[in-house]
């Protein structure tokens, strides 16, 4: 209930620009790799196949006194090795609408609304977070911007599809983002919720793109992730913080 209502204030809110034009860019890449080895093959290597799409998009709407972003992260990829059955490699949702009023470098009311979860297990689990507070530009250039947000949070934790675990907090976010020669694009957000009952969840995700063609892009991803609710067995940290690293070359769409 608390999601479908910020949802519909979001809607409502946005329903009152009528003037602006959405700054789209995004990257989409899709690689695939195969060893195969005949029957009679001597050496100790073994067959395998790896494939995995990416996507990597932002939608913002500039209409002063008021901006609206919206992102969407998503990998899917499965490899197999050694005649194994496939397994999954990658496999991402994470999706984030952030509406503010009164851009100001004193500070600007915000409402926000995320979405994270994974193809396979569909909201089994998955995470949403509404949020509301304050947010800041810290810098703000053609090529470099930084961003940051504080305010009061509700999440729901998802099990099942149909289990909510509520929690209430405090949500801080600040993201970077770079655009440099043309051809190389960076971001990187620290995504802090912080229960009101203790405890403290962390997410860190960071991304790389270098477009080497027009269609060619090489691409590295970052994400370090600490969640300590939800959780069967509270974590400790920072030993229990769980890393990912990818790298990657392939087919590319940019929007950048």
């Amino acid at each position: 209930m608390k999601t479908l209502s910020l949802l519909l204030l979001i809607q409502l809110l946005c329903s009152g620009i009528s003037r602006g034009e959405w700054d789209i860019s995004g990257v989409f890449t899709g690689n695939y790799s195969e060893t195969s080895l005949s029957g009679n093959w001597t050496g100790s290597e073994s067959e395998a196949r790896t494939w995995i799409l990416q996507g990597n998009m932002s939608a913002v709407l500039d209409a002063e006194p008021s901006e609206l972003r919206n992102s969407l992260k998503a990998e899917y990829g499965r490899t197999s090795s050694g005649g194994a059955d496939e397994a999954i490699s990658a496999d991402l949702i994470y999706l984030e609408s952030i509406y503010l009023y009164g851009i100001s470098r004193y500070g600007s009311p915000y409402v926000s609304f995320s979405a994270d979860t994974s193809f396979t297990d569909f909201f089994d689990p998955g995470v949403l977070t509404e949020s509301a507070g304050l947010g800041f530009k810290i810098l703000s250039r053609k090529n470099h911007t930084l961003k940051t947000r504080l305010g009061a949070a509700f999440r729901q934790i998802v099990k099942e599809r149909s289990s909510f675990e509520n929690e209430t907090g405090m949500q801080s976010v600040t993201g970077y983002s770079a655009k440099l020669a043309g051809n190389l694009k960076f971001s990187s957000e620290m995504n802090i919720f912080t229960a009101f009952e203790g405890g403290a969840d962390i997410r860190w995700d960071n991304s790389l793109y270098i477009q080497l063609h027009r269609y060619l892009t090489a691409s590295a991803g970052y994400l370090a992730v600490y969640n300590y609710h939800g959780a069967d067995e509270k974590p400790v940290f920072p030993g229990d913080i769980q890393t990912r690293l990818t790298f990657g070359i392939g087919v590319s769409f940019n929007l950048f």
